[in-house]
């Protein structure tokens, strides 16, 4: 959703307010699970099409997201932030996350997007190769566009999926955000620092 709109309560004009107000030297867009998962289920449903065509879609909307970071950010330094790895602990609780995002966004009865995600075999690993592959063209078209780009999965997957947490960055079973939140923050500043750091000596 982050694109130039002549809506002034849209997304990229709040960010441009919130730009111009605080008027930092360096910016920092961070790429959530919406922007990394959801989407792709939503666009899937939306418009009537495989998983792995919407999935392809964002991956290709890449470049054209980072040009919009790169548009607010008017010429201050700009870090991309990648998705987190995903913290969801079993296929149940994501069904649960799932019925409870996309039933109301799309006026979908929870009986039909449930027969749609078995239908599809949506699975924990399958979404978490979602995560990977969202992630790995975020890094690869920031790259191209010669912006920092950093995440944390390295530190946080697991190793034999790289697309889901370790159980130590896991809250309860449905809980979509990670833990515990202090190292995540320390790992979170740290590497945000070395990115913007590298970008100013470049």
């Amino acid at each position: 959703g982050l694109r130039q709109k002549s809506d002034r309560t849209g997304s990229y004009a709040r960010v441009a307010r919130a730009i111009t107000r605080l008027d930092p030297d360096t910016v920092c867009f961070g790429f959530g699970q919406v922007d990394a998962e959801l989407s792709c289920y939503y666009m899937a449903l939306r418009d009537g099409v495989a998983l792995a065509e919407a999935t392809r879609a964002k991956r290709g909307a890449m470049p054209r997201y980072l040009r919009n970071c790169l548009r607010l950010a008017e010429g201050r330094a700009l870090v991309i932030k990648g998705p987190n790895t995903v913290t969801l602990r079993g296929t149940g609780a994501l069904h649960m996350m799932l019925r409870a995002n996309l039933c109301p966004a799309l006026g979908l009865s929870e009986q039909d997007l449930s027969r749609w995600l078995h239908e599809n075999d949506i699975t924990l690993a399958r979404h978490g190769a979602i995560n990977v592959e969202i992630a790995t063209a975020l890094r690869r078209s920031a790259h191209r566009l010669g912006l920092p780009y950093f995440d944390l999965r390295a530190a946080m997957a697991r190793a034999d999926h790289p697309g889901l947490s370790q159980p130590r960055f896991c809250g309860r079973a449905r809980d979509v955000h990670v833990q515990p939140v202090l190292r995540i923050e320390t790992m979170f500043g740290k590497s945000l620092w070395r990115s913007a750091t590298r970008d100013r000596a470049a």
